[in-house]
């Protein structure tokens, strides 16, 4: 794959993906040169889209042969950067499902090596996450209908700490307006338009529970975007999210998760403008944040 040249055209690269059911040692090297080959632009992502790498690379994820179905996630993690190449995903029948059941891996305690399951768990988070950054409002609402927003918060309670803060930025990214070109930390920021349920609000609030302080950190800020007088009342009456909030404002973290602190200042900013049920005052629930 390194010898490759940077940039080819879809005559090239149409033998080299329809060739994935030859042989595995073919299988390892076309998985390998779609790794170097999406490294070095959108316009082979999109000639590899175009000529079916994603339907390929999808079957490729179940392969018998590790190294084969590790380079397969892999490249799709790195296809799926494109909302052409996330929309070809979603047209593929069990797609989705195949990522389901990569995402279930057992992780090894007190080891820094994991197992390839749990390597290949990494990937396919980093592919549903991917898919999260959608461009358009279509992509990100097929996000949703398919369920996997249940998927994305889930992964946040992982206990590989790589696999939850890819899963948690993932989150930052659903909950972001389509196309936003906004820093995370800027004051203003744009809201997005999606129709989201009391449920993903619950989902959503339970992920930003987290003992992983940059876990919290990320979904605080794409909890931000969701800020609307209906889905504040949500938060303020049945969620957590006060003792969350109280939490990561304890003084003792300032020095080491500063940035946590910021992330929950800016979300009680973009809520302090907006009318607070009058229960929440009068038990004044908020108090804990304030000590």
């Amino acid at each position: 794959p390194d010898t490759r040249p940077s940039s080819v055209g879809t005559f090239e690269f149409a033998p080299l993906v329809h060739s994935a059911g030859v042989s595995t040692l073919l299988q390892r090297d076309l998985t390998a040169a779609i790794i170097v080959l999406s490294d070095k632009g959108d316009e082979n992502k999109e000639v590899l889209g175009s000529t079916g790498a994603i339907q390929e690379m999808l079957l490729l994820t179940e392969s018998l042969d590790l190294v084969v179905r590790l380079n397969a996630v892999h490249s799709l993690a790195k296809l799926l950067t494109l909302d052409t190449n996330r929309r070809a995903l979603y047209e593929v029948d069990g797609a989705i499902e195949r990522f389901s059941r990569l995402v279930s891996a057992r992780v090894t305690h007190q080891s820094h090596v994991q197992p390839a399951t749990v390597v290949a768990m990494r990937a396919a988070t980093e592919c549903i996450a991917q898919l999260a950054r959608a461009e358009t409002r279509e992509l990100k609402n097929m996000f949703i209908e398919k369920g996997l927003v249940k998927h994305l918060c889930t992964l946040t309670m992982s206990e590989d700490e790589q696999t939850r803060r890819t899963a948690a930025t993932g989150l930052l990214w659903l909950c972001q307006a389509p196309a936003s070109k906004k820093d995370k930390w800027s004051r203003r920021f744009d809201l997005s338009d999606l129709e989201w349920t009391a449920d993903h609000i619950f989902s959503f609030v339970e992920a930003a529970d987290n003992s992983d302080p940059d876990v919290t950190t990320q979904v605080l800020l794409g909890l931000r975007c969701l800020c609307t007088p209906s889905t504040i009342y949500i938060m303020l009456n049945r969620t957590k999210i006060l003792h969350i909030l109280a939490t990561a404002l304890r003084g003792e973290l300032f020095r080491d998760h500063f940035t946590l602190i910021m992330a929950a200042v800016l979300f009680i900013w973009s809520i302090a403008d907006f009318q607070w049920p009058p229960h929440v005052l009068d038990n004044q629930a908020f108090l804990p944040m304030l000590e």
